[in-house]
């Protein structure tokens, strides 16, 4: 399920968030639950080939992130949600990948990295969520953030117009050029893929 490494193909791992929250003194606090937990053993858990310690344990993982991302959603100024993927799937998968690239470090200090990597395609408002077509089914993206992938799409020269994030044939035109130029499947689609590699331009 976690096979991909979506992660490193673009480099993210060498990212490391910026944001500066509350803390002591010292710049340190104090890390609850999943969080506080080293990497490596949510990566076992999602390797268990237990099927019920496997789905138990990626539910938690997966609700312990949602409730960081909604934390970072509050506390962060200028953001209504700190990343462009509405999918919790998508989400597991990006951290679990950068475990694998640090399995000693805590999987909050991993988050942290996460949430400042997309730093700047993080939605700054509210904003309706389209859904778009992926591989035969549809993915979930909020109007901000397909707006944000047509404007890469303009800044790159493969999309003229005022971006509106709405995804029509010039759209599908401009993606299924940039994917064939950028070795990913030429189908025209916001893929999770395309959607990584274009947004973090």
């Amino acid at each position: 399920m976690f096979a991909k490494n979506y992660l490193c193909a673009f480099g993210l791992s060498v990212l490391t968030s910026t944001a500066a929250f509350a803390s002591d003194a010292d710049g340190k606090f104090s890390v609850r639950g999943i969080g506080g937990q080293p990497c490596s053993l949510w990566i076992s858990v999602s390797e268990s080939a237990d099927a019920t310690e496997k789905r138990d344990g990626v539910l938690a993982f997966q609700s312990w992130l949602a409730g960081y991302l909604s934390a970072s959603n509050r506390l962060q100024a200028e953001s209504y949600d700190v990343v462009p993927f509405l999918d919790m799937i998508n989400v597991l998968a990006i951290v679990l990948n950068e475990c694998r690239a640090a399995p000693d470090e805590l999987v909050e200090n991993t988050m942290a990295r996460v949430v400042g990597a997309f730093a700047n395609a993080r939605v700054t408002a509210e904003s309706p969520i389209i859904n778009v077509p992926d591989a035969g089914a549809e993915k979930p993206y909020r109007q901000a953030t397909i707006a944000l992938a047509q404007q890469k799409l303009v800044d790159l020269g493969y999309l003229d117009g005022v971006p509106d994030g709405m995804i029509g044939p010039a759209s599908t035109e401009a993606l299924a050029l940039y994917q064939s130029e950028n070795g990913l499947p030429s189908t025209g689609e916001m893929s999770v893929d395309t959607m990584f590699k274009l947004l973090l331009q």
